[in-house]
């Protein structure tokens, strides 16, 4: 039968059914989804995508369904989702990949699967972190503690620590 072709984030399911690629852009700082882009090639439009149709700090999740025209050619603008390098895509005939977009460093979590023939890549999941500094994200505000709040007004000392 035919298997599904999905990316989740937060429990929410985005489904693709068409051969090609789909891409997933999540704000690295909040987690939200902030674009979804589907392409059934590798084209003149979805390089342009690739190139600035993402806000950064993004983390980038692509996968494909098919064998969608163009997979060799991809490869060249993977290195900006913070791989390490130019993958080998030659012959390769589906793809998964967690990418950050913009971030200072790589994050140990960057990886591209790529398969070929029978070599089915099944189902891929991933525990992505959110709002890390690295990504250039704000530092989180500090927390108030409501302990010492109270304590410092039902003492009415003013040299109670935060």
């Amino acid at each position: 039968g035919d298997n599904a072709s999905f990316i989740t984030v937060n429990e929410v399911t985005m489904s693709f059914s068409q051969p090609g690629f789909f891409l997933v852009s999540v704000d690295a700082c909040s987690g939200k989804v902030n674009r979804k882009y589907f392409s059934a090639k590798m084209d003149s439009k979805m390089e342009e995508y690739l190139r600035s149709g993402m806000p950064r700090p993004s983390i980038v999740l692509m996968g494909t369904r098919g064998q969608p025209e163009g997979l060799a050619d991809l490869a060249a603008h993977l290195v900006s989702f913070s791989l390490a390098k130019a993958a080998d895509l030659m012959n390769k005939e589906s793809l998964a990949m967690w990418g950050l977009l913009g971030g200072s460093s790589s994050p140990p979590w960057v990886s591209l699967q790529a398969g070929q023939g029978d070599d089915v890549l099944g189902l891929q999941e991933r525990y992505l972190p959110l709002a890390l500094e690295s990504y250039g994200c704000p530092p989180p505000a500090p927390q108030t503690r409501k302990d010492l709040e109270l304590l410092r007004k039902a003492t009415g000392l003013d040299n109670v620590p935060t």
